[in-house]
């Protein structure tokens, strides 16, 4: 099954750094998951822009985090309806990456990683 939704994302300089190499909030970032791939995206009308001027820097986009290298990932709220996401993963380049969105998209999302067999902590 595949969750698509749209929300923000961001990639950490390290993964307890609060220093961003790329971010995207909502409305612009689009986060996708099937059963081999978390993507992390721009959407509307600037994302191909993006993409293409991502080959010149340190992480393309869209970014692509294969499922099975998702060790785990931790649930935190912001405010009252604002939940995210940090992905623990394998990959030094992208493990702490964060994720969010608003209401049942985001639930969808978490649903789907915890079918998938990723531990998910807090929430």
């Amino acid at each position: 099954m595949r969750v698509s939704c749209v929300g923000a994302w961001t990639i950490f300089k390290s993964p307890k750094s609060r220093w961003a190499y790329s971010r995207f909030d909502w409305p612009f970032g689009r986060i996708e998951l099937d059963a081999e791939r978390l993507v992390l995206s721009v959407r509307g009308p600037l994302g191909p822009l993006f993409a293409f001027a991502s080959r010149i820097v340190r992480h393309k986009i869209p970014v692509v985090i294969p499922v099975g290298t998702i060790r785990h990932v931790e649930i935190a709220r912001r405010g009252r309806r604002f939940r995210f996401a940090k992905v623990r993963c394998a990959d030094p380049k992208v493990d702490g990456v964060a994720f969010g969105a608003f209401g049942p998209r985001f639930d969808a999302l978490i649903e789907q990683l915890r079918a998938l067999g990723v531990p998910i902590v807090g929430g």
